[in-house]
């Protein structure tokens, strides 16, 4: 049983640095993608807290579309997936045991790892300079 705990363990800490990994390298490819429309945005009077509110907002937003749908797939093919998998080395039956937190405490902790991610991400968004990048 401490073994399964270990491996659960495990498994959260590499979900959430790939997550991490996942969300800063998405912010970075779109505060590069998007220099010209930065550099416009602060030439009309944004601020940089108010662009990085936006690049949060994207990341949020993308995080809970993947939470949901995550939660929804685990609930009803998750079982049923895991079991044939896991049957294909000897076990006859597979049983989820999950607890409440497990709703709560990841998703929390992915957020926790995206706002991260997002501000790291977007950090290079304030120098931009607006001359050398606006398109004409």
């Amino acid at each position: 049983m401490a073994s399964i705990k270990t491996a659960a363990y495990v498994a959260l800490l590499v979900a959430l640095f790939i997550t991490g990994l996942v969300s800063l390298l998405f912010m970075k490819l779109l505060v590069a993608k998007d220099r010209s429309a930065i550099a416009m945005l602060k030439a009309i009077g944004f601020t940089n807290q108010d662009l990085s509110r936006q690049y949060v907002t994207r990341g949020i937003f993308i995080l809970i579309i993947g939470v949901a749908g995550g939660s929804i797939l685990a609930n009803t093919f998750g079982e049923s997936i895991a079991g044939m998998a896991i049957s294909s080395f000897g076990v006859d039956t597979f049983t989820f045991v999950s607890h409440p937190l497990i709703y709560l405490g990841c998703p929390l902790l992915m957020l926790f790892i995206t706002l991260l991610a997002t501000k790291l991400g977007t950090n290079q968004a304030g120098s931009i300079a607006i001359a050398e990048n606006v398109k004409e």
